[in-house]
């Protein structure tokens, strides 16, 4: 039985943020979604932590119901909306952990406020993808995130269609459960003219992404952490392609000597979806977490 969270409104710079809250008792992580996510991403990891820890989660600024949040958006700003829901609650202190884009957010927390970060866990995210010369970070947008990014665009005459759609999806097809159908469905919201689209801000997604693609803070960021942290990687990419999101290559010249504190697995037989939405990788991720509280 899936664990249900508490959602509270905080206030947070030009609105309200909408935060989802697991448990009452234990140790508190403050876990970051991806750039087109919502907090049902982590309801997996809370369900098989449940009673042991708090599980803080936003739909972050521009996501979810905190979708009509406006700018500025960027990692720094979602790390200030961090800080205030930590603030709101209550909690001096919290394990941050960040999920694909949300990883980004987990190491600037981690490097600009110590005092508040026990540890920081990562999931397929965090991890610098530092733009080549002579390419434009937008273009390299749309080549990471490929149809995500034309799926904001588009809108669907039912809700069944918009399941439908997703459920064609190639990171997502065959292991279609529960947990990933309750994700796409609260991800909807109904347009004036009666037709069904995504909830998330396209403009959050494009300011998010050339920020943690070219903001020189989030990328020498690392050197300033000081919690003990981790890295879980998934094998097989955005749209189940065989090829990790962040590739052994690219994770040796982010960490150099720079983070020596970082574990870092690759897992097996998931990709950068089902390392969240399904059972084996929120398994994965509770192991980890629960090592680190």
């Amino acid at each position: 039985m899936s664990a249900t969270p508490q959602l509270v409104s905080v206030r947070v710079d030009g609105g309200e943020l909408n935060v989802a809250k697991w448990g009452d008792r234990g140790p508190v992580v403050y876990a970051a979604h991806g750039i087109t996510g919502n907090y049902l991403m982590w309801q997996p990891v809370a369900d098989l932590l449940a009673g042991e820890v708090q599980i803080v989660a936003p739909d972050l600024r521009g996501r979810g119901d905190s979708g009509k949040l406006p700018g500025p958006y960027g990692m720094a700003a979602h790390v200030r909306d961090a800080i205030a829901t930590l603030d709101a609650l209550g909690v001096d202190e919290a394990m941050v952990l960040g999920g694909s884009m949300g990883g980004y957010v987990a190491v600037l927390m981690a490097a600009q406020h110590p005092d508040r970060v026990s540890a920081v866990g990562l999931c397929d995210g965090g991890v610098a993808l530092p733009v080549p010369d002579g390419i434009d970070p937008d273009e390299m947008l749309k080549a990471t995130l490929g149809p995500t990014m034309e799926r904001l665009d588009m809108t669907f005459g039912s809700l069944d269609d918009y399941v439908a759609f997703w459920r064609k999806h190639p990171a997502l097809a065959d292991d279609w459960n529960d947990a990933i159908q309750a994700y796409v469905v609260y991800d909807h919201e109904t347009t004036p003219d009666g037709r069904i689209r995504t909830k998330v801000n396209k403009d959050a997604i494009v300011a998010d992404g050339r920020d943690l693609l070219t903001n020189t803070d989030v990328h020498s960021c690392i050197s300033d952490i000081t919690a003990p942290t981790w890295l879980l990687r998934a094998p097989r990419g955005l749209l189940n392609q065989p090829t990790p999101l962040i590739s052994d290559d690219m994770l040796a010249l982010w960490r150099g000597d720079r983070l020596p504190q970082l574990e870092d697995e690759m897992l097996a037989d998931l990709n950068h979806f089902t390392l969240f939405l399904t059972e084996p990788g929120a398994k994965a991720i509770a192991e980890r977490v629960r090592s680190s509280i």
